[in-house]
């Protein structure tokens, strides 16, 4: 199995895992509740979910989660591993595939700014555990016999804007009642509705109203490349069905082989 195969698995079991998905916290904030859906959930239960289906779906392989790195120097635990299917018995202590997650977004759920999805990606210090320090340790590591990272961005154009007005429109049901306006916030400030805080950061904080990923892949690999790390295999897929979250429509899968 090739990494292009891996994510395109992905892929096709996204849009389930958007429509069953929740939240999983509140704001320490007066915000208060988090819509449902891929987007405003925790990168980890997100993680589950897509292993769930996996296990499901797929027979000829197994997906699981926390996987600690077997050298002692390493710390933390390898997102998921692969394993091919042999009578429910792994041959070899090895699996087949070791791979690190990345979940992305530059707007949050209420539509406002999130300054800190670069660093994520690109950060070549151990502070941020960026996906550049999880290929760091995947080079280092002997945990599988392939080895990949896998990032999920969130995208956001005038298309989201106004798909993200219909939605809020359409289905203020499901928002909770203080966030609507003319409600106020902490401040005493009128609530805006998400797409209005959409529309205002693409404007302010993009050039041409427009947050996507392809932009970061050749600064990430240039980060990689900086660190002695090499890519190859690179896979880019995008998707633009997700319905559950009304800032959350576009996703992007960027993934690459370590090695």
């Amino acid at each position: 199995m090739e990494l292009n195969d891996i994510v395109g698995r992905m892929v096709k079991g996204i849009k389930q895992i958007d429509d069953k998905i929740d939240h999983g916290r509140k704001s320490p904030t007066k915000w208060g509740p988090y819509l449902g859906g891929i987007g405003s959930a925790y990168e980890i239960d997100i993680r589950d979910e897509l292993i769930v289906y996996w296990n499901r779906k797929y027979s000829d392989s197994t997906m699981i989660a926390e996987v600690s790195y077997p050298e002692k120097e390493l710390t933390g635990r390898c997102d998921l591993c692969i394993s091919k299917a042999s009578d429910s018995i792994r041959e070899s202590d090895i699996y087949d595939w070791g791979i690190e997650l990345k979940s992305i977004a530059n707007i949050g759920d209420n539509g406002g700014v999130n300054n800190f999805g670069i660093g994520k990606v690109v950060s070549p210090y151990k502070a941020e555990k960026s996906s550049v320090h999880d290929c760091d340790k995947l080079r280092k590591s002997n945990i599988s016999k392939k080895k990949a990272v896998v990032m999920f961005g969130f995208e956001f154009d005038s298309e989201s804007v106004e798909y993200c007005r219909i939605w809020e429109k359409e289905n203020q049901n499901l928002i909770p009642e203080h966030q609507i306006p003319p409600n106020v916030d902490a401040q005493g400030k009128p609530y805006k509705f998400r797409w209005e805080r959409m529309k205002q950061v693409l404007e302010t904080n993009t050039y041409e109203n427009s947050w996507e990923w392809e932009a970061i892949v050749p600064i990430f690999e240039g980060s990689c490349k900086a660190m002695g790390i090499e890519l190859q295999n690179h896979v880019n897929i995008p998707f633009s069905g997700l319905t559950r979250h009304p800032v959350y429509r576009k996703i992007r899968f960027l993934g690459w082989e370590v090695k």
